[in-house]
């Protein structure tokens, strides 16, 4: 999930504990358990020097484990204690910070990305596919159960909508399975009536509207992206779409299975769940090939997930990556 959402959850939960448990003010519980909601990313540390193996490998790993939270609580516990104010809270600095790093754990494996939470014992993945990276409904209740409870801390009902809106999110995710008929349903985008469906088995897949949300289509479009919403179906006739890591031109299939096959793309082929061929691409006498995977891919949006192979006759491929919402590439 985003950085906002991760603060907000961290320091809405810190307002629960008892003033007895946890004799911290409003303001000092709302800055230790945003910093909790927020340490676990910490790893994009890595992003910039390893981009494809950081977020083949490390994203979401030892800092977003359940495992090794107490670790990571204790070690902010010390660092915040130097402040003179918190010198003697150790205890519940690292109350408000384990509860925020969990937080931002059990989030993020709400997402479609997957989260190890059992790192460094393994390397398993957990996603539920059942939020999006953004979700503005979630972050707007959030906020509210913060502005309640740093008035009233304690007052565990208020968490009920945001936990109600979660509960929509699984139901209005099985309707979308069920009306596909797919084993496998997308969190997209602005609205969650919007779903992304994939049938790994027969590679295929489609972008799915339960209903409309005018408020999304008026998000969507003063951001920039006014074709959002034509690029979803509706209704028992939506037509499913070919996808997978091949190419149908033949002046081309050679090089694909070659890019597809090669040492570099190894991360790229560990991590991508639903991978594509992205894009063809010719540069008077080099040749491109790029991938991606359909859980980063959304209509009238530039896929963010995208890693490619160039290559000029007789040379060797050099891979690249596109960076975020922009079309210029970059040498790896």
């Amino acid at each position: 999930m985003d950085g906002l959402t991760h603060a907000l959850l961290g320091a809405t939960l810190a307002q629960l504990p008892s003033p007895r448990r946890c004799p911290l003010g409003p303001g000092q519980r709302l800055g230790v358990g945003a910093l909790g909601g927020l340490f676990p990313d910490i790893d994009y540390a890595l992003f910039p020097r390893w981009p494809l193996e950081f977020l083949a490998y490390w994203h979401q790993g030892p800092t977003h484990s359940l495992l090794l939270a107490p670790l990571w609580a204790g070690l902010l516990a010390l660092v915040l204690r130097l402040h003179p104010a918190l010198r003697a809270r150790c205890r519940e600095l690292f109350l408000l910070l384990f509860i925020g790093i969990l937080s931002h754990d059990l989030l993020d494996a709400l997402t479609g990305y997957g989260t190890q939470l059992l790192s460094p014992l393994s390397a398993v993945r957990f996603s539920a596919d059942l939020l999006f990276v953004i979700d503005g409904y979630f972050t707007l209740l959030l906020g509210l159960c913060l502005a309640v409870l740093y008035r009233r801390p304690g007052r565990r009902v208020v968490l009920l909508p945001p936990l109600a809106y979660l509960g929509l999110l699984f139901g209005l995710k099985q309707l979308a399975l069920y009306q596909g008929g797919a084993p496998v349903a997308i969190p997209q985008p602005f609205s969650p009536l919007y779903w992304q469906l994939i049938d790994p088995h027969r590679q295929r897949s489609l972008y799915l509207r339960l209903a409309p949300d005018p408020v999304a289509v008026l998000v969507s479009s003063r951001l920039g992206y006014p074709g959002w919403q034509q690029g979803y179906q509706a209704g028992p006739g939506a037509r499913w779409q070919p996808y997978g890591p091949s190419s149908a031109d033949p002046d081309w299939q050679a090089e694909v299975a070659q890019a597809w096959r090669h040492p570099a793309l190894r991360p790229f082929r560990d991590f991508a769940r639903y991978p594509y061929l992205y894009r063809l691409e010719r540069h008077e006498a080099e040749r491109c090939v790029w991938f991606s995977d359909l859980r980063y891919d959304w209509p009238a949006l530039p896929a963010s997930f995208r890693y490619g192979l160039c290559h000029r006759a007789g040379g060797d491929w050099r891979l690249y990556r596109m960076r975020y919402l922009s079309e210029r590439r970059q040498r790896l």
